[in-house]
């Protein structure tokens, strides 16, 4: 990432206001400073604020917290890497935002949870036609929309054009999934960012509600 090509990449996601994140590497989840070296860098190089991670095949340590109390202690505000590699679905069975409690330590993680419901490999596997693929995803879309949640939607670089010799179907989906969240009324398709600032608006709204009503019955 060093190079003049990323440099060039990152000026032009910067530039187009959209969020460049941390896919940390693959043993990342050993070290605290392991993060905290990654976001440096990556901050560094890309010339802007680093705030969340999600790892590549979801690889946490055998006790997920341990991990995850190593990125709120590098800083990173939010993670999305709590998912299944072979089917979609919610792996926590939390549909919305949450923050994690560790146990070992006793208190409440600072960092938000955004759940994945839905990666490109773990739709193809299980089902490997575009229409059987494409069924799958709208369920879960449905099931998202049901509930009033929210779900991280993966898909990978590679997999998302679909003149791909190798993955020419799963770029196909890509497309119609863009266009199925295009033309789904009273849906919020939005970064991680945005979603992560949305959630503190909120919790300090129902901070500033609870402060109102303790104050009333005071009264």
């Amino acid at each position: 990432i060093k190079t003049r090509k990323f440099k060039k990449i990152f000026k032009k996601i910067r530039d187009n206001h959209f969020e460049i994140g941390l896919h940390a590497s693959y043993m990342a989840h050993q070290k605290k400073e392991h993060f905290i070296y990654e976001k440096r860098q990556l901050a560094k190089l890309s010339r802007g604020s680093i705030r969340g991670v999600r790892h590549h095949y979801w690889h946490l340590s055998r006790d997920y917290r341990t991990t995850l109390e190593y990125q709120s202690k590098a800083g990173l505000e939010y993670d999305s890497s709590l998912a299944f590699n072979d089917h979609p679905g919610f792996r926590i069975h939390i549909a919305l935002p949450f923050q994690i409690f560790n146990q070992q330590t006793n208190h409440l993680l600072s960092s938000l949870q955004i759940p994945t419901f839905c990666m490109d490999g773990n739709i193809f596997y299980t089902a490997p036609h575009l229409h059987d693929a494409l069924e799958k995803i709208k369920h879960y879309i449905n099931v998202v929309i049901d509930s009033e949640g929210i779900g991280a939607f993966d898909w990978h670089v590679r997999t998302s054009f679909p003149r791909s010799i190798e993955f020419w179907e799963w770029g196909l989906a890509y497309q119609e999934v863009l266009k199925i969240l295009a033309e789904t009324p009273n849906i919020w398709v939005t970064n991680f960012e945005n979603a992560l600032e949305w959630w503190k608006e909120r919790r300090q709204k129902l901070a500033l509600d609870y402060e109102s009503i303790n104050q009333f019955s005071e009264q």
